[in-house]
């Protein structure tokens, strides 16, 4: 059995495994050209269109598109989902919630099956 053993609030009592562990992790910084500072099941990251549009595209694809995203960004930034796909995500960087931005420093997890 893998997974660690702990006090989780899945139904299971294991953590570590199904939908208590995080399927894609990003953090990317974008100051100028778009670098991948850590990650996992991402295979890249794209400037989808510019004004503050990504996309990140995933190794292994989720079962469904019923996956949550989290994801947070620089000096008071917002993440917005724009497109939620099996194979990847869609979202869009704002700067108080009004204007398109691309931000230094953005983090993104993904949990789901």
């Amino acid at each position: 059995m893998s997974g660690i053993i702990g006090t989780s609030k899945s139904t299971s009592g294991v953590i570590g495994r199904s939908k208590d562990t995080p399927k894609v992790w990003f953090a990317g910084s974008s100051s100028g050209s778009y670098t991948e500072e850590d990650s996992y099941n991402v295979s890249s990251w794209v400037d989808n269109g510019g004004n503050g549009l990504h996309r990140l595209n995933f190794i292994k694809s989720f079962q469904a598109v019923a996956y949550t995203f989290a994801g947070a960004c620089q000096n008071r930034g917002v993440l917005t989902i724009n497109e939620r796909l099996v194979g990847s995500v869609d979202f869009r960087s704002f700067y108080d919630g009004n204007t398109d931005n691309s931000y230094p420093q953005i983090s993104v997890v993904c949990f789901g099956e």
